[in-house]
């Protein structure tokens, strides 16, 4: 089963806040709505590779960036649909 990677925020200046940095250093993320099945405080979120989940948690520690979690789903069949960056 595939799962889908998300950073869960408390609010969207974080979760741009961190997306900005992880472009800056080349590290894969797409904002995407928030699955309301894994929260409802945000309405972004950052879908990231289950690879690099280790990596953008140091860089939100290291960045101060604030988020709730990095959860994971089971990866929808249209894998396109609700991805706007």
């Amino acid at each position: 089963m595939e799962l889908d990677w998300y950073v869960l925020f408390p609010n969207h200046e974080n979760g741009l806040k961190l997306y900005n940095i992880l472009k800056e250093h080349q590290i894969y993320a797409v904002i995407a709505p928030t699955p309301r099945a894994l929260s409802k405080s945000c309405g972004i979120s950052l879908k990231i590779k289950e690879a690099e989940k280790e990596i953008v948690e140091q860089y939100a520690n290291q960045q101060q960036v604030r988020y709730i979690g990095i959860e994971c789903l089971k990866k929808k069949e249209n894998s396109r649909r609700d991805k706007y960056c």
